[in-house]
């Protein structure tokens, strides 16, 4: 399993400016994933193992953040799910399965202070549970894409883990 975030503040693009200069969220999310689901399955596919692949993406990669601007984030979280599938379709032939979560906001240290807080009010308020997700709350997807058993027809997936904040 890999997971990318940064405490970075949000931002929006300016006029004119390229994604793969923008230092504050598209390429770091993007790419240390990347970086790791290819290194990883060389022992995999050498030794002949098979393994699991789980990438960590994000309600931003399904919809538009609110209240905040961030595009480059989110369109790094997108392209984590056309990693998971491409990576699902090309390499599930040496028993590699790739999958990935996508949570919603979590109660983590990416979200705490006093300049966030209205924007904790906002999620919790967007979301039909009425609150932020616990990041423990994302063991048991990660255990069942992982499983030999239950998890071991499930190839190219993405869990949504958002309290069902995606369908308001």
């Amino acid at each position: 399993m890999n997971y990318t975030g940064s405490p970075r503040p949000p931002f929006r693009f300016r006029e004119n400016e390229r994604l793969s200069s923008s230092p504050q969220g598209f390429p770091f999310p993007r790419r240390s994933p990347h970086r790791c689901a290819l290194k990883l399955p060389r022992h995999m596919i050498s030794d002949a193992s098979g393994g699991r692949i789980v990438l960590i993406s994000s309600i931003s990669a399904h919809r538009v953040n609110y209240p905040q601007p961030q595009a480059a984030y989110n369109v790094s979280k997108a392209g984590i799910l056309q990693l998971r599938a491409s990576l699902a379709a090309e390499w599930s032939q040496y028993g590699i399965r790739v999958n990935s979560i996508s949570p919603g906001y979590m109660d983590t240290a990416l979200n705490e202070g006093d300049a966030l807080a209205p924007c904790r009010q906002i999620w919790a308020d967007r979301n039909p549970m009425g609150r932020m997700g616990d990041p423990r709350e994302m063991a048991s997807p990660v255990v069942f894409l992982c499983s030999e058993v239950a998890g071991s027809y499930v190839n190219g997936a993405d869990i949504v883990d958002d309290g069902g904040g995606l369908v308001f």
